[in-house]
């Protein structure tokens, strides 16, 4: 027997536009990787960068590249957390 929570609020269904480009646009919900960082554009958004001072870009996460490596201790398998131009994905190492 179990017990369901209480629906959660619903997320904003980002869109992961690979690394901030400073001449690119950004619709609002893209998600950019920038400075260790993955930032939410909360507006449409062309040559702004992304930083904590920013009205218009929401930091979501930090990261250390370092930090994000895990062992699947089901099959013994090592992965890291890869961030590229386009796509974020798990690697075996």
């Amino acid at each position: 027997i179990t017990q369901q929570g209480e629906r959660g609020a619903a997320g904003l269904g980002l869109n992961y536009g690979g690394n901030y480009v400073s001449t690119a646009e950004y619709p609002k919900h893209s998600m950019v990787a920038y400075n260790n960082a993955l930032w939410a554009a909360l507006e449409d958004i062309t040559g702004i960068e992304p930083s904590d001072d920013s009205d218009v870009w929401e930091k979501i996460m930090s990261f250390n590249m370092n930090d994000l490596a895990f062992t699947d201790t089901t099959i013994g398998t090592q992965y890291k957390l890869v961030v590229d131009s386009k796509r974020i994905y798990l690697e075996e190492l």
